[in-house]
């Protein structure tokens, strides 16, 4: 693998850049500070040159560009597997056997395919990010190591993940105010064509010289949902009937509501705009566009110190200690006994 750099100036309006290169297999990824509500990074996939599709226990890699090709071929000789259609497909076996949680972990899994995407490349990138993969997950996914409740086929259409493997990437330091962009290439004969696509990536961020535009659309009127209010109702008192009875202490009831979003690209401006969160993402695919913004990071992993850090959720509070900062277990039980009491 070759990694290709190319500084470039500030960029100040990743989403503005953005608009330009929206197509399918496309992603920004940005983070901003709670408190000062700053932005301090911008990841911007600009073209993807591989795509892993899974569904249940069948992960599908599919090359997006000549240069994803070649990588699909290192895939293939890696995974021992081989390419059929100009697809490669890869079959994991669920061990129902295993129930310690902990060996669960360790089993085949699809997250393997994901794993293989950096086993398999030797030589390693010059730069952090040019090897760079993101994608989405559904809660489905968890199917492979629990057993969750089947749903009927047209109430999960969604794949068990779909991730891409960029071809060019956009790195936005907003605290440095610096700009990077790299090139992933694969064979030395797309050397050429990759470097081209950087420079032409710079010439545009050059030429953005203000922030997004959000387009008017036609308001949508529609909306429906997926439990009417009197059947939402019954769950609720239903599921007060059970804490009564002591099955459950806590239970997070949901819906949903469903309205047309004829410009996703400006709904996620304002999004942006009204509620600036560590995590905000825009994924285009093929078959949907995805958004959003949350202001939790669940889990944060460090692959050079090898460390995890688990950041508390909404509903958490520090635990009961004493003077000597040892656990008293009778504050720690009151304080989880009033936190469920509040929520």
């Amino acid at each position: 693998m070759v990694s290709l750099i190319e500084k470039a100036p500030y960029i100040p309006y990743p989403l503005a850049l953005y608009e330009k290169l929206e197509q399918p297999h496309t992603l920004l990824f940005e983070s901003a500070e709670i408190e000062s509500k700053a932005h301090t990074k911008s990841l911007l996939m600009a073209k993807a040159c591989l795509k892993l599709v899974c569904n249940h226990n069948i992960v599908t890699i599919t090359s997006l560009t000549p240069n994803g090709g070649v990588f699909l071929q290192t895939l293939s000789a890696f995974f021992k597997t081989p390419i059929q259609d100009n697809a490669l497909t890869l079959i994991y076996t669920k061990d129902k056997k295993i129930q310690d949680e902990f060996l669960k972990l360790f089993e085949s899994s699809p997250f393997d395919a994901l794993r293989g995407l950096f086993k398999s490349v030797k030589t390693k990138p010059k730069h952090p990010f040019t090897l760079f993969s993101a994608g989405v997950f559904s809660f489905e996914m968890l199917n492979f190591f629990e057993d969750l409740p089947h749903l009927k086929a047209n109430d999960n259409t969604a794949n068990d993940f779909i991730f891409y493997v960029a071809q060019n990437l956009i790195v936005i330091d907003h605290k440095e105010k610096s700009a990077e962009i790299l090139g992933a290439c694969f064979d030395e004969r797309f050397k050429t064509e990759i470097a081209k696509e950087l420079q032409d990536l710079k010439e545009l961020a050059k030429n953005i010289k203000g922030d997004f535009i959000p387009k008017k659309a036609k308001q949508s009127t529609g909306v429906s949902v997926s439990c009417d209010d009197s059947e939402f109702e019954k769950r609720v008192l239903s599921l007060q009937e059970e804490i009564k009875k002591g099955e459950i202490f806590q239970a997070v009831l949901s819906r949903s509501f469903y309205m047309e979003c004829l410009e996703g690209l400006s709904a996620y401006y304002h999004l942006k705009l009204t509620n600036p969160s560590p995590y905000m993402f825009y994924i285009k695919d093929s078959d949907f566009i995805l958004f959003g913004a949350s202001p939790e990071s669940a889990l944060k992993y460090n692959a050079l110190t090898n460390t995890a850090e688990i950041y508390p959720i909404a509903g958490t509070r520090l635990r009961g200690k004493d003077k000597q900062g040892n656990i008293d277990y009778d504050l720690d039980s009151k304080m989880e006994f009033d936190l469920q009491y509040d929520y």
